[in-house]
């Protein structure tokens, strides 16, 4: 069916008319391990010698104002970008059109890192040292360990020299967990919800700022289709590299201190949820070296392998308008007229939406852990390079 898309700009969580009715661009970068940067620009008129916007408060860097991108989707909203403005530029031209004013922001991770905390030794479960952290930025929070490591003072310390964003982070990799922040509209503020867990395998109006643009909505998930015929492909561009001189099987170790014998474990493959066919590879191995116990160094060792096992990285264009809907990090998209090898389901890693009075692009940065065989795709009649 018929539906528009439209856009709104948020000021400490709510509306702002004006704001909105003076957008241009909007730039998103949002991905599944980094804070989700913003940049708005918004047009202006020359006042008595002075720029319009330039001294508004609403603007204002330095004093944690909050800006939010809303975007309207068949009256469903959703909030893409939600951050602390960190800075602003303009651009003054001579006899006021065309003159413009910036602002840049970043996610409230920017809060976290702030400050190195010196704090003393944590003892206790991941899940429990984390859940107070996040706490105290008043993010609600949502914490699923599936191997909880427990710190104690005679075993296993933990100190923490860094800031709470890099001691997240780093607990984030040693449990194989990630860390982001999404957001909902509440009704006096956004309300924010920090993820500390694995990621989801296929997670996915007020006063017009932009034209709105007519979509059709489907149901089903996002397909990316190249070469699909005139006026049916709903992808731009596709690039795709893969490699195969990863880890793919770890011998994890650990020096007794008190016999000095060296303890092993084995993780024989990756446990991360593989989206399709094992791709083909030489046996692998790599270890890891961990001063804690030996299911510590287990715990590492699983970490590093699921990263590695993301061995095809691809990036691809499109637009809100071709895929009648939104993209965003953590879903799940099929690819199709890539080639019988390399089309399939890929994860979104990150996405750069790029909006202007005429369209809502999309870039994606995406990976995947699988792939077809040539054999494979022999075997069913494609070819190599069939579509």
């Amino acid at each position: 069916m018929a539906t528009d898309i439209r856009y709104q700009i948020l000021i400490d969580g709510k509306a702002d008319a004006e704001l909105t009715a003076q957008l241009t661009e909007i730039d998103v970068q949002e991905s599944v391990r980094k804070a989700t940067s913003t940049r708005v620009r918004f047009v202006t008129d020359v006042c008595k010698a002075d720029l319009h916007l330039l001294k508004d408060p609403r603007l204002q860097p330095g004093v944690d104002r909050l800006l939010s991108v809303l975007v309207s989707l068949d009256g469903k909203s959703v909030i893409i970008s939600h951050g602390v403005i960190v800075d602003r530029t303009f651009e003054l031209v001579e006899g006021g059109p065309g003159s413009w004013v910036e602002v840049y922001t970043t996610d409230r991770r920017i809060e976290m890192d702030r400050a190195c905390q010196g704090k003393g030794t944590y003892t206790g479960k991941v899940s429990a040292i984390v859940r107070p952290i996040l706490d105290k930025y008043k993010f609600k929070t949502d914490i699923d360990v599936k191997e909880d490591a427990t710190y104690t003072q005679d075993k296993q310390t933990l100190n923490q020299p860094i800031t709470d964003l890099a001691l997240v982070r780093l607990l984030a990799g040693q449990a194989g967990v990630e860390f982001w922040i999404d957001y909902k509209r509440g009704r006096t503020k956004v309300e924010e919800t920090a993820h500390f867990k694995p990621s989801p395998k296929g997670s996915q109006s007020g006063p017009q700022g932009l034209l709105p643009a007519a979509l059709s909505v489907s149901a089903a998930a996002p397909v990316l289709q190249l070469n699909a015929g005139s006026g049916k492909a709903t992808m731009l561009s596709f690039k795709a590299k893969l490699v195969s001189e990863t880890p793919n099987k770890g011998n994890p170790a650990r020096v007794n201190i008190d016999d000095a014998t060296v303890e092993r474990s084995q993780v024989p493959e990756p446990t991360v949820d593989r989206l399709g066919k094992k791709p083909p590879a030489k046996e692998n191995e790599c270890q890891v070296l961990s001063a804690g116990d030996l299911a510590e160094a287990h715990r590492r060792q699983t970490a590093a392998l699921n990263d590695a096992a993301w061995t095809m990285t691809a990036s691809a264009e499109t637009t809100v308008r071709m895929v009648c809907g939104l993209i965003r990090p953590h879903d799940v998209v099929k690819v199709r007229g890539v080639g019988k090898i390399d089309e399939g389901d890929y994860f979104v890693d990150s996405v750069k939406h790029a909006i202007t009075q005429s369209d809502h692009k999309l870039t994606l940065e995406m990976r995947r852990n699988a792939l077809k065989t040539a054999a494979e795709a022999g075997a069913l009649g494609l070819g190599i390079g069939g579509f």
